[in-house]
C-alpha cells in the first residue's frame, strides 16, 4: 500500500513542473526601442519610374564606416546616433543626438532635428525585443525600407 502515497507524490511532482510560470507583461514598444542599441542590417529601396517599379538592396553599397553606426533611444525621447568605432571622415562628429517619437497610436516612429526642425516619420513595420523594421514612404511609390538589429 506504499504505492499511493508514491504515486501521489509523483502526481504533485509533476504537477509542479507542468505548471507554467506566470506569463510576463508584454514590454511596450518604448521598452523595446529603449532597451537596446540598434544598428541598421538591411535597406531595401524601392523606386517607381514611368510605371516601373525597381527594387535595390542599398545596404550592399554601404562603406564599413557606416555598417558601424548605431542608434540609442532614451526613455527621455533623445536619440543618440553614433558614427561607431570607424567614422567616415576625420571631421565627422562622434555622435549627434535628435528627439524621437511614436505617433499616438505607435504605428509611426518620428525622429526630429532639434536644429533644423527637419523631421523624418517612419511607419514601425515591426519591432520586437531584436528586430526594428521601419519605412519611408515618398510621393510618387518610392519607399526605403530599414532593418535594425539589436545588440
Amino acid at each position: 500500500m506504499k504505492t499511493i502515497p508514491l504515486f501521489g507524490a509523483l502526481a504533485l511532482g509533476l504537477a509542479l513542473v507542468a505548471c507554467k510560470k506566470e506569463d510576463e507583461k508584454p514590454k511596450s514598444k518604448t521598452e523595446l526601442l529603449t532597451a537596446k542599441n540598434w544598428r541598421i542590417t538591411a535597406d531595401k529601396r524601392t523606386s517607381v519610374t514611368n510605371g516601373q517599379t525597381t527594387t535595390t538592396d542599398a545596404y550592399a553599397s554601404y562603406p564599413d564606416c557606416t555598417k558601424d553606426d548605431f542608434y540609442k533611444y532614451s526613455t527621455e525621447y533623445k536619440v543618440d546616433m553614433n558614427a561607431g568605432a570607424t567614422k567616415c571622415s576625420a571631421t565627422q562628429a562622434q555622435s549627434t543626438v535628435a528627439n524621437w517619437n511614436f505617433s499616438s497610436d505607435e504605428t509611426r516612429l518620428v525622429i526630429t532635428d532639434p536644429r533644423s526642425g527637419l523631421s523624418i516619420n517612419s511607419e514601425v513595420l515591426e519591432l520586437s525585443a531584436t528586430t526594428l523594421r521601419l519605412k519611408n514612404t515618398q510621393s510618387g511609390g518610392s519607399s526605403q525600407e530599414l532593418t535594425f538589429a539589436a545588440f
